[in-house]
């Protein structure tokens, strides 16, 4: 996409009533036009503008520097390990560990807002309590939000479905990483596309069931709930949950690959006297 498009389709999003921007890809920090885009970002009075980045090259201080000046004020990086081998493994890329501690130091010396993405898979999910600690070690460096995501069913990940991991033997780790978090008394990870049911004493965690109002670069507009729920199914057990109307369900796919026996419907909502205290910050 040239610049001309990108600046067009930023001015399309203002005039809409738009005031975030989130620059997603792909990476985009090699976009030949990353730094002009986020500076038109500003001009056009984008009160957020953030990037989704894997933090190569925000490990490079004068890059990160130009993009703070340009405008950025918010990251989201891909952090899927504690082990720097098992990082690099993930990302595909010797050095992927080092270089996102790098662009954290980098971020932080910058005060910009930083936020880590863990996606779960088969290779990381019994780490996720170690991964826990780093998270709350790195909330020294500037960290101030986090998540666990579950994989998505499709696409880059379809293509690497051995490292699929059913839900069920996800829980145990996530319960106990929570648990490291709530003892620390840190902020709760945000856990996204994990259904209610799976977490039941987590379920104000849970991001199923946000209304974000959102325009991708076709113009089109649409919520995120119908962006979730596009691949997902609900099987008939759902329906005795109480959190039926709230909840998207599972993919479409997962269910193909493990079937729905693990779904324990739940009989009543967590009220806020339930819930845990200290819940996520959001940035």
């Amino acid at each position: 996409m040239s610049l001309r498009q990108s600046v067009t389709y930023l001015v399309q999003a203002r005039r809409r009533g738009f005031g975030s921007l989130c620059i997603s890809g792909g990476e985009p920090t090699t976009h030949p036009h990353i730094l002009q885009v986020v500076a038109a970002g500003r001009r056009l009075g984008f009160s957020v503008i953030r990037i989704l980045s894997n933090g190569f090259r925000l490990a490079e201080p004068d890059f990160a520097g130009r993009l703070a000046r340009a405008g950025l004020n918010s990251v989201m990086l891909s952090l899927h390990s504690h082990l720097p081998e098992m990082q690099d493994k993930l990302m595909g890329v010797p050095g992927a560990y080092e270089k996102c501690m790098k662009a954290i130091v980098n971020l932080s010396g910058l005060r910009i807002p930083l936020r880590i993405s863990c996606v779960i898979n088969r290779l990381n999910y019994r780490q996720l309590p170690e991964i826990a600690r780093l998270l709350i070690r790195l909330r020294q460096r500037g960290v101030r939000a986090y998540s666990y995501t579950y994989s998505v069913y499709e696409g880059q990940m379809w293509k690497n479905r051995e490292l699929f991991v059913p839900l069920s033997e996800v829980v145990p780790y996530l319960n106990r990483a929570m648990e490291i978090f709530e003892r620390q008394r840190a902020p709760l990870p945000y856990l996204r596309l994990i259904p209610y049911c799976f977490v039941p004493r987590y379920v104000s965690c849970v991001g199923m069931d946000e209304y974000t109002r959102a325009v991708d670069v076709t113009g089109i507009e649409r919520n995120s709930w119908d962006a979730v729920s596009e691949t997902r199914s609900k099987p008939e057990a759902c329906r005795r949950c109480v959190y039926y109307a709230r909840c998207p369900g599972l993919e479409t796919s997962y269910l193909s690959l493990w079937g729905s026996g693990e779904i324990k419907p739940l009989a009543r909502f967590s009220l806020l006297a339930d819930a845990p205290e200290r819940p996520m910050e959001v940035l």
